[in-house]
This record gives C-alpha cells, structure tokens and sequence, in this order.
C-alpha cells in the first residue's frame, strides 16, 4: 500500500522554537509531504488567557509561563479539534524528518488504537503522535482539557504521559519514529529531545525550567563535589555542545537547506539572533 503524503502533519511551535519548526517542515516536505501546519501558542486563544496561570506538574503547583522553551507542548492535543476525518501526525518543533516515513503506513490500517506513539521505561511519549481523527474521535475535547489542567483537576504529567487515555486505545510506534538524540540506521524521525544539547542553541543562556527537587539538586552538587558521574543539565546555565557530531552535521545541513530553499530567510535569522532564540555559534558554522 502506497502512503497518501497529503496526511496532514501539524508542528507544535511558540516563537523560541519556530525557527526550528520552519526547518522541521523543510525536513518533511524533502520527502514529499506538503500538508504540513505550524500550530503557533500565540494563536490559540484558549491557552493565551491562561498565561501565568498555575498547574500541577509532578504533583508540584508551577507557571504556565510562555517565555519557557517547551511552552508549546498543550498543543499537542489541539489537532483532533482541527480536523475529524482521517490520521494526523503531530510533531514537537525538534522533530526532524530523516527518511522517507512511508512506514507509518503499516499504522494507518489498525483501526483498534486511536494514537499511536513511542515509549520508553513504560511512559507514553507524546511528542511524535499519530493520532486517528475520524468523526468517532472522543479522546478528550480540547478545551475541556485545558480547563481540567488549569482548574488544576489533572496534573500534567498524566495529560504529557496519555495516561488518562485507555491503554487499549494506545498502539506503540517503532523508537524509529522518535529516535532520541541519535541517528542510526533505522532512523526515520530524529529528536533533539535533550533541550539543552539543541544544536542551534549553543551557547545561549537557558531559557526553561529544570523541575529537579532540592534532594536531587544537592545529589548533583554532592557528586559533582565528589567527582563522581552526575546529571549535568540539573547545574548548567547555558546551553551545551551536542554530544552526537552525526546530529550536529544532520543539523547544519539541515538548517542550510532550508536556507537555500526559502523555508528560513534572512529576517527570521536576525529575528533570531536579536531574541536569542538562535545561537551565534551556530549561525557561524551554518553560514560559514
């Protein structure tokens, strides 16, 4: 069976990350998908009146602050709102088309799962979904559920994690579709999923929130005292070289083509530059 490439495809965006987005859409469309929609924070009024407003994340009331990078990610149930007669596939704005998707197709034709998506240690991961929208569709209604998250009714580790979802609605996608930080073989879809190892961010001063408790804070601090391997992003201030030199080239290269073929322009690059939202060290490798 042959993929329709007019699925449509939707990238979650806020303007820290939406000049990775519009490089996600140029990854996608190199292999011929063109039914591709940024959903932009900004333009979704429901969430803009809940700016500042308090949630439970992890049990732990915090900020919806949308100067945070990952401010975007409520969108990601958006879509079934959009559209009620076929698949979608959502994507975070670091999610980038490395091959051909055809396979997703395989996915497309079990019509007991209403999402599919990756795991890991057991936990949903739901920055790559494809999720069934047909006029059957009664997951959640999106407003409902935003008002649930800031009525503080549901945490949002249970809503981030679909864990008020059925589980024998939730099909498994191959780690193929959401490969974490690294590019194999089978790569299809890679994700910078590490914020602070983003390539086009590099040197920049952070610009999200770090949920650590105090006990893991001072276990950082106590190792690091000690010499002893510790989570380094619990501590760092600025934004870190990507381990991975397969990743950094698939990013340069990337970002250069969208260059070229006028998915990025110059202004979106100044844009950038000026908001901190691109690194100088990156633009210098990238125009260099």
């Amino acid at each position: 069976m042959n993929l329709d490439k007019n699925i449509k495809i939707f990238i979650q965006t806020n303007p820290q990350q939406e000049l990775a987005a519009k490089v996600s859409k140029y990854s996608f469309n190199k292999f011929g998908f063109n039914n591709i929609e940024l959903l932009k924070l900004n333009n979704v009024e429901l969430l803009k009146k809940n700016f500042g407003k308090r949630y439970y994340r992890n049990g732990k009331l915090v900020q919806f602050d949308p100067y945070d990078l990952q401010s975007f990610t409520l969108l990601r149930f958006l879509p079934p709102k959009l559209i009620d007669d076929d698949y979608c596939l959502v994507v975070d704005p670091d999610v980038f088309a490395i091959s051909d998707l055809s396979s997703i197709n395989n996915y497309m034709t079990d019509n007991d799962f209403k999402i599919f998506c990756t795991k890991k240690k057991s936990l949903n991961r739901s920055e790559v979904m494809l999720i069934n929208c047909k006029k059957n569709f009664k997951l959640w209604d999106f407003d409902q559920l935003i008002n649930d998250i800031f009525s503080k009714k549901i945490d949002y580790s249970e809503l981030i994690n679909l864990e008020f979802v059925e589980k024998k609605l939730i099909g498994t996608l191959d780690p193929s579709f959401n490969s974490l930080d690294e590019i194999n073989t089978d790569t299809i879809l890679l994700h910078t999923s590490n914020r602070i190892t983003q390539p086009w961010k590099q040197g920049l001063d952070i610009d999200f929130n770090i949920y650590s408790s105090k006990y893991n804070y001072l276990k950082t601090i106590i190792r690091r005292i000690l010499g002893l391997k510790f989570n380094n992003t619990i501590l760092q201030q600025k934004y870190q070289p990507h381990p991975d030199h397969k990743v950094n080239n698939f990013m340069l290269n990337i970002f250069r083509e969208a260059y070229l073929n006028n998915y990025i322009n110059d202004n979106d690059i100044e844009f950038s530059l000026t908001n901190k939202y691109l690194s100088s060290i990156f633009w210098k490798k990238f125009h260099g």
